[in-house]
């Protein structure tokens, strides 16, 4: 079985005046999230094989706290793709991960984390989930390879949200 972590990235400050969005920073209410939400998840032994998260800063930021405050060893993978990507994009970076990774986080934006979810856990993408900045749904997977994702095959182990 896989357990597949989706993180929506923690509270970032609005846009500079540069209005560019992918450079937003995370906030300190975000910076807080993170830490917290990685020592909850040291707390309770969730060490995830693989990370990969949005290129957008607030992503990567709080992919670092979520990592450092975590304890976690695995590196992050940054990806482009994952920047305001669809249940589509995300669906198929998971499907390419190796066998023996038993665990992927995922750090990306809303709507597409909250689509996932609803798409893994209820056969649909139409959920209006409520997906706060810094919440995490751990996923448990009725799959033995990631190739074999697909609509209702997750049941919602936990929702953190701060």
């Amino acid at each position: 079985m896989k357990s597949l972590l989706v993180l929506r990235h923690a509270d970032a400050k609005p846009a500079g005046a540069d209005g560019i969005d992918i450079t937003r920073a995370l906030s300190d209410l975000g910076k807080q999230q993170s830490a917290a939400l990685g020592r909850r998840m040291a707390d309770d032994d969730i060490k995830p094989d693989a990370i990969s998260c949005s290129d957008a800063v607030r992503a990567r930021e709080t992919a670092e706290q979520v990592v450092e405050y975590g304890g976690w060893t695995a590196p992050i993978k940054v990806l482009h793709q994952f920047y305001n990507a669809s249940v589509a994009d995300l669906t198929r970076h998971i499907t390419s991960q190796v066998r023996e990774v038993e665990q992927l986080c995922i750090v990306a934006h809303a709507p597409g984390v909250a689509d996932l979810v609803s798409w893994l856990t209820t056969r649909s993408d139409d959920l209006a989930l409520v997906y706060p900045a810094g919440t995490l749904a751990v996923i448990d997977l009725d799959i033995d390879s990631w190739a074999e994702l697909k609509p209702g095959c997750g049941a919602l182990h936990c929702l953190l949200v701060p």
